[in-house]
C-alpha cells in the first residue's frame, strides 16, 4: 500500500500491516500506529471494498491543519501529519 526508502508497507487479509524490507528481505509486523493508520487509509482510499479498514473518524476530530482535510499535499503526497486521513484528534500526535 505504501513505499519510500525505509521499506513498503503491505496490508495482510487480516487487516495486519506488514513492512518488507526490500534489502535485506525481511519481514516485520508494524506496530507503529501511525505507520498502521497509513497503510489502512491507504487501502480504503484504493480499493472501495476496503473502506472498513479506515480509522473512522470521531466526532470531535478536526481537519488537519497541513492537508486541510484531504489526507494529501502537492497534489498526491500523503500527509505525513494526518496519515492521509484527512483529520486529527486532540491526542493526535502532531
Amino acid at each position: 500500500m505504501y513505499a519510500d526508502l525505509g521499506g513498503i508497507l503491505l496490508v495482510t487479509p487480516e487487516a495486519g500491516v506488514l513492512r518488507y524490507d526490500p534489502e535485506t528481505g525481511s519481514v516485520a509486523e508494524v506496530t507503529e500506529d501511525r505507520w498502521r493508520t497509513l497503510a489502512l487509509a491507504r487501502a480504503a482510499g484504493k480499493f472501495p471494498g476496503l473502506e472498513a479498514l479506515r480509522p473512522l473518524q470521531p466526532v470531535n476530530a478536526l481537519a488537519c491543519p497541513k492537508c486541510r482535510g484531504e489526507g494529501v499535499i502537492l497534489g498526491d503526497v500523503d500527509c505525513g501529519t494526518c496519515f492521509g486521513l484527512g483529520w486529527l484528534t486532540a491526542d493526535s500526535e502532531r
